[in-house]
């Protein structure tokens, strides 16, 4: 949507796309039961080592940041019902931007927001492309290859240098 310049909410678009592979499949799904389906990520409980990671992070005097693309009630529902409200000092939602991840503008939005230089940033995602999008706008990066994510390679553009 980004590339076309368009912009809808991530839970709309995450409903959509259910939808689709609703009627793909044959099955009926309205809108709200697609809604409620995909509630229940804002109720997931992080993995074990979060906690305990994000309070060495802020404890060694380093500003924490979460940016994501849900929305503003999203990220606020996640990080409070994971228990890590206490470790960001700002929830970023790309609804602010009208844009998604991995697009520059994102990355450059959430510098200004923590009044940072890009460079002075580091995006810790579970992204593949996420890194490759902080990295191409200029933050430094990290990739937790946590659960089921695993180590993703870009190819390299023809305008700019791999971020890998």
């Amino acid at each position: 949507m980004t590339v076309a310049g368009q912009y809808a909410a991530f839970p709309d678009v995450g409903a959509a796309v259910l939808r689709m592979l609703a009627r793909n499949s044959d099955l009926a799904m309205s809108e709200d039961d697609a809604k409620q389906v995909l509630s229940v990520m804002r109720e997931l409980a992080p993995y074990p080592d979060v906690a305990p990671a994000l309070k060495r992070l802020k404890a060694s005097g380093l500003r924490l940041a979460a940016l994501t693309n849900s929305s503003e009630a999203g990220v606020k529902a996640q990080v409070d019902n994971a228990g890590l409200s206490e470790f960001f000092e700002r929830q970023l939602s790309v609804e602010s931007v009208g844009k998604f991840k991995p697009h520059a503008e994102v990355y450059a939005w959430a510098s200004r927001e923590m009044r940072s230089l890009p460079g002075e940033c580091m995006l810790v995602p579970a992204h593949g492309w996420d890194v490759a999008g902080a990295k191409w706008a200029g933050m430094r990066t990290a990739f937790i290859a946590g659960g089921v994510s695993k180590s993703f390679h870009w190819p390299r553009s023809r305008t700019s240098t791999s971020p890998t």
